[in-house]
């Protein structure tokens, strides 16, 4: 953990921006607005809820950041605390987590997800098949809806309602979870980077899903590859959650 000090300039993100930004002013420091690719030189981010983290991280931003609302598997701290968070931030009373990012690439092209990656069939309840591949041998092949690969932030999500394993912070490897499986005792992997999926079969569309959004269609025999994509810096203050807060 690194320290927070030295903020002149605060990006704000999320519903409540104006609110955010008006805030930062009162305490003599220059609010950043205009969208994620704005705030990225600033010293700091106030990001409100889950989907303005994610746009930061798709951004490619390395900025230090701070969490406010919702945001499963990342500390954050409820709006209700948010004069006390940033006021901390501001300060230097914050420390600095580096959290893990995944890059995601296929057909050329590359991704950052903070949370997860998933390939999925683009109409319901359609089944395709997926191969799971890593440490240099195939671990599996699935009939499922999809497949899902979640960092240790993701792994509290979606992961979790899919019945996956949660990665405890610090431990190097992501959780693999098919979504509803044909086979009923299929298993789910706590695996090593980098991690492979290819689509064996499909008999749909399936689409490859990063943190929120849909990003691409993929071909039957495309190839997925899932490895270490940086990480976000994360501000902790005495408000924000613990990870299994």
């Amino acid at each position: 953990m690194t320290g927070l000090s030295d903020v002149e300039t605060v990006g704000v993100l999320g519903e409540r921006a104006d609110a955010l930004a008006a805030f930062v002013a009162e305490h003599d420091r220059d609010a950043v607005t205009g969208g994620a690719s704005a705030v990225t030189d600033a010293d700091l981010v106030v990001a409100d809820g889950e989907s303005a983290v994610y746009d930061l991280v798709r951004a490619g931003a390395d900025v230090p950041v701070l969490v406010l609302g919702d945001a499963p598997g990342v500390p954050s701290a409820s709006w209700d605390r948010h004069a006390n968070a940033m006021t901390h931030a501001f300060v230097g009373n914050a420390g600095v987590h580096p959290t893990p990012l995944l890059s995601v690439r296929t057909g050329g092209e590359s991704y950052r997800a903070l949370a997860d990656a998933m390939l999925v069939t683009d109409e319901p309840a359609r089944i395709s098949e997926y191969g799971v591949h890593a440490a240099g041998e195939t671990v599996d092949t699935v009939r499922a809806d999809g497949i899902a690969v979640a960092t240790s932030a993701g792994s509290t999500g979606y992961g979790s309602a899919a019945n996956g394993p949660v990665v405890a912070p610090g431990v190097d490897a992501v959780s693999v979870v098919p979504v509803a499986p044909f086979r009923v005792d299929q298993s789910n992997w706590v695996l090593p980077l980098p991690t492979d999926l290819t689509v064996e079969r499909e008999t749909a569309d399936v689409v490859l899903l990063v943190d929120d959004r849909e990003v691409t269609t993929l071909d039957h025999d495309a190839h997925v590859r899932v490895d270490h994509g940086g990480t976000l810096p994360v501000v902790t203050t005495p408000e924000t959650s613990g990870f299994f807060d």
